[in-house]
Order: C-alpha cells, then structure tokens, then sequence
C-alpha cells in the first residue's frame, strides 16, 4: 500500500514539472501573447464601430394639479432606437438619463387634450444624448393627454365616534383633527352639494393620557378627497377634588341701596388635574350675584367665575341664596 501511493505521488510530481515547463515554454507565453492582444483589438474595434441600440428613457411628468384628472395612464418611458459607436452607446447605458415634461402652462381650460408632438420628443433627447447619436424610432413616437379638470373646494373635518376617560380621569382639552379640513374634488354640482367630511366611526374609552390615532375619512360618491385619513388628539388626566368657600360679591347694586345675603358665603367644589391641585388658589374663583331687577325673586342664583384654565365642573352649596334690600 505505502509503495502504491509513492508511485502516485511521484507521477503527479512529474506531470507539475511537464505543466510548468510548458505554461513557461516561449511558444506559450507567445501563444497567449497574441490571444491577450487580439482580445484588446477586438474590444477597441467593436467599441468604435457603428452599431444599433435599443434603450429605455423614462419620462418624468410635472405640473399635474391635485385637480386634474386624466381619462387614461400615460407612458413611463420612451423606447428609443439610436445608432452610434459602441463606445458611446456603453456610456449612455450607464448614466441615469430621463425626459422631463412641464404640462402645468398647457392645462388652461376645463377639459381637453394636450399632444405632445415626435418632434418635442425627439428635441428632449437630444438634449441629454450624445451629439453623434441618430434617434432612427420611437415608441410611443407621441403622447396624447385626455385631462378635465375637478372643481375643489375646503370643507371641515366632522369627528364621528365615541371616546371617554378612565375611572378617575377626565378629558382636559378639545379633541384635535389635524388637518382639521381638507380639499374635496369633483364636478361643480357634486362639489357644491358637500358641507362636510365625516370620520369613519370609532370608540375610545378608558383614555389616561395623551393619545393619538389615526382616522380613516368617510368616503363620498364621485367626489376624491385629498387626503383619506387625519390625525386625533385626545387629552386627558388623573384628577382630584379641592374645596373653596368664598364670599359672594352683589353687582349692580343701586347707590341708595343695600343687599343683605343669606348665606354670605358659598362652598365650592372644583375638579383639577392631580399635577396642577397647589397651584389652585381660592383667589382663582369669583363668586358673585346680580342685583334683583325685580324684587320678586325670591331668591338670586349664584355664579362663579374663574380664568383658571384647569379648573373643570365647578360646583356651588348653595346654589342660590336669599337676599334682603334695604334703602338708605
């Protein structure tokens, strides 16, 4: 067995000297010489020889209003069939080229049709092609746009739902809709008709924070929204109670006259937020009463006024109070 393998290995070790001698041989080395120089000839040769190509231009469009409504789909690239050296046509390959055309000075009437011509096509080409390159076709070789355009008009978003706070917590801000209205299109008497976008329904309960969602839009016959969803913002916080007494103030009252209150002093009890409970004051609140125009009331109710803007469900013992007017 060992002599087998060293006759193997001897006749590999002799077939690497054969291998070595004749990759290294003159005629070798000549041999793959001129077939590295003949590939070199023949690469320049095709690359400044005229040939024919096909390449894709993409078209961007602009100056499409949100109104505009085109009756079908317009063409995402041109086809176009050059001739050229290769050279050249291996360079166009390679850059990142595309028409571009402007229709926004062109829609100038309700509706219509625009034709954009092969001879614009061709002019935008050249414009981004090489000099030496011949357009020989193109496909489309010219473009139609079918347009009319939409009536539009801003109308308010309608929040539809239900939404309430945690046991123990209130909602301390309006609800925000962002956008709080948005732009409808569609034929004038469509349009005309429209007051309003609703949101689809929802319900929110147990808020014990701030909260966001998103709203999708009712949708409406023949009419297209702008948008088809808006943003909610609900607000809401942990609250307690804190109670004030406070005396009454009467207003209005007559120079000759004086009004006794019976109490002169009323109970309040007022909601606030758990982070905002010291920094409520009895001097925040103002209760007051309206002297009786008619004195035959037989009691005033009392009123209180605040410009604390976390105070929420203000409630008043009494609510009203007897009074007695003496003259002087």
């Amino acid at each position: 067995m060992h002599i087998l393998v060293n006759r193997w290995i001897n006749k590999i070790k002799q077939l690497s000297k054969v291998a070595f001698r004749f990759l290294h041989s003159k005629e070798t080395l000549i041999y793959f010489g001129f077939v590295g120089l003949s590939t070199i000839l023949w690469w320049g040769h095709a690359m400044d020889t005229k040939r024919d190509a096909t390449i894709k231009i993409p078209i961007i469009y602009k100056g499409l209003r949100e109104n505009v409504v085109l009756t079908e789909s317009l063409p995402s690239y041109l086809s176009v069939d050059i001739h050229d050296n290769g050279k050249l046509i291996r360079e166009t390959n390679s850059r990142d080229l595309s028409i571009t055309l402007d229709l926004e000075h062109e829609i100038n009437q309700p509706d219509g049709t625009i034709t954009i011509s092969s001879e614009t096509l061709r002019n935008r080409l050249k414009d981004i092609l090489s000099g030496t390159t011949n357009i020989q076709h193109l496909s489309p070789d010219h473009i139609v746009v079918n347009y009319y355009q939409q009536y539009n008009k801003r109308v308010p978003i309608k929040l539809i739902g239900e939404y309430g706070p945690a046991p123990e917590h209130q909602i301390t801000k309006v609800p925000i809709l962002d956008p709080c209205s948005i732009m409808i299109y569609g034929r004038k008497e469509i349009i005309n008709n429209i007051t309003m976008v609703n949101t689809l329904p929802f319900e929110l309960n147990n808020i014990r924070d701030t909260v966001q969602v998103r709203l999708g839009l009712d949708s409406i016959a023949n009419a297209r929204l702008a948008v088809d969803s808006v943003s909610l913002t609900l607000y809401a916080e942990r609250y307690t109670e804190k109670k004030f007494t406070l005396p009454i103030n009467i207003l209005d009252v007559p120079n000759n006259c004086s009004v006794r209150l019976f109490p002169s002093h009323v109970t309040i009890s007022v909601r606030v937020a758990v982070e905002h409970f010291n920094l409520l004051q009895a001097s925040d609140f103002r209760a007051i009463c309206s002297y009786p125009i008619h004195s035959s009331k037989a009691m005033l109710p009392v009123e209180v006024k605040t410009s604390n803007p976390y105070v929420t469900n203000i409630r008043i013992n009494p609510s009203s109070v007897e009074y007695l007017i003496s003259t002087h």
